[in-house]
């Protein structure tokens, strides 16, 4: 069963985000928000502003780090003010979308990308 696909795979399709979730009890550690903030850090750079470029505004982006250690981690190096900077949308460090629980979860007909280890039908709130 394939549970993931290679975004050059998926790019030439313009397929519409509505969601993106930087949330994960497995993928969301100080390093990956880090690694996620650097996007945003190098978009910048490469446009010559020091301003963090903005989410779309039809994207929301929901981010949770592992844990609140994690979390406090990514706030002192930055890297979480960055994603907020970005428009990031910050859920509690906890169990949530990927799971089906709480904020942020997809509704009939939207597509969301996940930095969760576990994307395949059924997760953030999906039942298709």
């Amino acid at each position: 069963m394939k549970i993931s696909t290679p975004l050059s795979e998926l790019a030439p399709k313009n397929i519409k985000v509505n969601k993106a979730y930087i949330v994960s009890c497995t993928n969301s550690r100080s390093s990956d928000l880090k690694a996620a903030a650097k996007v945003f850090q190098d978009a910048a750079k490469a446009s010559g502003s020091r301003e963090i470029p903005k989410i779309a505004d039809h994207v929301q982006l929901y981010i949770a780090a592992a844990s609140t250690n994690e979390q406090k981690i990514a706030e002192k190096e930055g890297s979480w003010q960055t994603l907020l900077d970005a428009g990031g949308i910050p859920l509690p460090a906890a169990c949530g979308p990927c799971i089906g629980l709480g904020q942020g979860l997809l509704k009939d007909g939207e597509v969301g990308i996940s930095s969760s280890n576990r994307n395949f039908k059924g997760r953030m709130g999906s039942r298709r």
